[in-house]
């Protein structure tokens, strides 16, 4: 007598291949990762400033913080890799976010960009 007990959903199949596995662990991480797209509107775009001030927000979180702009990403706690991807205002940023507190380091650097940089 053979007895099969399934609590919740099964396990999804796991890919045959390295390079699947890869592709499949970073799908997963990918959905879970928080993120948001916001118009940069500071008239300067993230010139000096608004990078300090975006740098400044961003290194407050314990999480990682990225930036992606036309194809490019930068570490958002670094001022040198925000000012290289050279955002104009007007432009389209996507905010990524990854470990400890990323859902409130998105909600706080999209605060931050879509005030316009207003309190800094």
């Amino acid at each position: 007598m053979s007895c099969r007990v399934v609590v919740g959903a099964e396990r999804p199949k796991q890919p045959k291949t390295e390079t699947a596995e890869i592709l499949y662990t970073h799908q997963k991480r990918m959905k879970l990762m928080p993120s948001t797209r916001i118009v940069i509107r500071t008239g300067v775009g993230l010139h000096a400033r608004p990078a300090a001030e975006l740098v400044r927000e961003a290194k407050k979180h314990a999480c990682s913080v990225t930036l992606e702009y036309q194809g490019r990403t930068a570490d958002a706690k670094s001022i040198l890799q925000v000012l290289a991807l050279g955002v104009k205002d007007g432009a389209e940023v996507t905010v990524r976010t990854e470990g400890e507190g990323d859902e409130s380091a998105v909600a706080s650097i999209e605060r931050l960009l879509s005030s316009g940089f207003e309190s800094a």
